[in-house]
């Protein structure tokens, strides 16, 4: 997920919906009054609830919350490890130092060099490639691989050879 919406979206695990709810019309009215006759306890909840401070948020009252298993999904389906694939695929971090060292631009045709046609699909330009390097040097798994270093003139990367950090060799 992208750093700019993380702290805008809420996302939870739900169940599949209530099991066993009646569908006659007449089991439909009873459950539906019962429904209704509860609200007013769940408003009281609600307005007497004291939010801990550590789930307070001065933007929007109340920080986001994501749940980890969903997060896990969408973050492996982020395009930045589709290019890590790519990266691995093309050895990029398995020459004799163990590591590259490199533009964007560079590490891009180099891609291009082995998968043209993934690589055009995934990559804009250098800059998109730069953006997901970026993502990639900031997330818990990969940080350690994958560093920034910027000159004067330059953004150069280093890409290190070696296993995520939840223990997959990439």
């Amino acid at each position: 997920m992208d750093d700019s919406i993380r702290d805008k979206v809420m996302i939870f695990e739900t169940g599949g919906g209530l099991s066993g709810a009646p569908t006659h019309p007449a089991e439909r009215k009873v459950f539906w009054d019962s429904l209704v006759s509860q609200i007013p306890a769940l408003l009281h909840i609600l307005s007497t609830y004291i939010l801990p401070p550590e789930d307070a948020d001065s933007r929007y009252g109340v920080a986001a919350w994501h749940h980890p298993q969903i997060m896990e999904v969408i973050s492996n389906a982020a395009p930045e490890w589709r290019l890590w694939d790519l990266i691995c695929d093309a050895c990029i971090a398995g020459n004799a130092a163990g590591k590259w060292r490199g533009t964007a631009l560079e590490l891009v045709r180099i891609l291009e060099e082995k998968n043209p046609t993934a690589v055009r699909q995934l990559l804009r330009n250098s800059q998109t490639c730069g953006t997901y390097l970026g993502r990639l040097a900031r997330h818990p798994k990969s940080q350690h691989l994958v560093e920034q270093h910027r000159t004067a003139s330059e953004r150069v990367w280093i890409i290190r050879g070696g296993k995520l950090a939840d223990g997959m060799t990439p």
